[in-house]
């Protein structure tokens, strides 16, 4: 089956990668390719340096040169104790992009969006509606992992900020939005926060929209209902 993985415009001004000779930049490119065809890591160094076409010696030294430059990691795990992965893979890669069709269908649809200055509110137990209250698009719901997959490979394009720890109180409000709220409304709300210079920091405050701000009840509605387009 073919593969494919994201490649991200910012590399055109990442230092790290533009500061590379060459021959190392085209290397580190095929890595990426081997990467995703084992799953996010990098195979064993033999196996490297076969599908590069160079020998051990220049197999050693150019891994060398991309983890001094910070573009691979050494990570946990695998037979030997540690693995090799391109830096970041984890979070630019996840592996929903190509895991079932209602991941697909979260990201198909697109829709311009603007800026309104935004507002909080106060979320109770009772936002959380039953089951029969359901709002359904014919699919199943959205898992919170895939919500968080999402929300965090927005913020690591538009530079806002990363969900680390899931308190209570997100947990409480992430399972009302998932309950009331259809994937192509999830989708609808995550383009509007990206296409929103406003909501991505240009604005007299420097305020960038957060996670919080997301699973707001005022705020998601807002964003789906185009108020942002205005």
């Amino acid at each position: 089956m073919s593969r494919w993985f994201r490649f991200y415009a910012e590399a055109l001004d990442d230092p790290k990668v533009q500061k590379l000779d060459p021959s190392t930049f085209k290397h580190w490119v095929n890595l990426l390719c081997l990467a995703a065809k084992n799953d996010g890591v990098l195979p064993a160094q033999d196996d490297i340096a076969f599908a590069l076409r160079i020998d051990d010696i220049a197999c050693q030294s150019l891994l060398d040169r991309l983890l001094i430059a910070g573009l691979i990691d050494i990570l946990k795990g695998g037979p030997n104790g540690s693995r090799i992965a391109p830096h970041g893979w984890s979070a630019r890669q996840y592996k929903s992009d190509v895991s079932t069709d209602r991941v697909k269908r979260f990201r198909e649809r697109s829709r311009n969006v603007s800026e309104t200055p935004p507002d909080t509110d106060t979320e109770t137990d009772t936002d959380i509606i039953s089951s029969k209250e359901e709002k359904s698009s014919g699919d199943d719901p959205l898992s919170a992992k895939e919500v968080i997959e999402a929300w965090n490979d927005l913020a690591e394009r538009k530079r806002l900020a990363k969900v680390v720890k899931l308190t209570p109180d997100r947990q409480r409000k992430l399972k009302a939005r998932i309950s009331q709220n259809t994937i192509d409304e999830w989708k609808t709300a995550l383009e509007a926060i990206e296409r929103s210079s406003f909501l991505c920091g240009d604005n007299d405050r420097g305020w960038k929209a957060n996670f919080d701000f997301l699973l707001q009840l005022s705020s998601f509605t807002k964003l789906i209902e185009g108020v942002y387009d205005r």
